[in-house]
């Protein structure tokens, strides 16, 4: 999965999961602030089963979107439930998994076979 899209799906999952606020995430592993207003630009938020055909297992138990690139079709899918989340980016082919711990978000993404640590940023 792409940086900027990893720093999405742990700033969305935190904006969710923990109430998050602002457009800033830190990324830890590059010790980098990333400013996430209006990126990914075309992605919109829209409730399982939204996008249709989509192979991703979803959680009957989780709370299922899909974040959805107008221009592309591009689509993430995302189960989130208590501190957890889990999905596919159909962009790079990629599962990923992760909590949310109050300020930080650690994903895990399977096609790199690593977590990438994320922490909140108000500003």
């Amino acid at each position: 999965m792409e940086k900027t899209t990893q720093a999405y799906v742990a700033h969305f999952a935190g904006r969710l999961l923990a109430d998050w606020k602002g457009t800033s995430i830190l990324d830890k592993n590059r010790g980098e602030k990333i400013d996430l207003k209006g990126q990914p630009a075309n992605f919109t938020v829209m409730d399982h089963p939204a996008v249709q055909n989509c192979p991703a297992q979803r959680s009957r138990d989780g709370m299922n979107v899909c974040l959805v690139d107008r221009g592309t079709d591009h689509h993430i899918c995302l189960s989130l439930y208590g501190k957890l989340f889990d999905g596919f980016d159909h962009g790079s082919e990629s599962h990923f998994s992760g909590i949310v711990d109050e300020q930080i978000v650690s994903l895990y993404d399977f096609n790199e076979s690593d977590y990438f640590i994320y922490e909140h940023q108000e500003h």
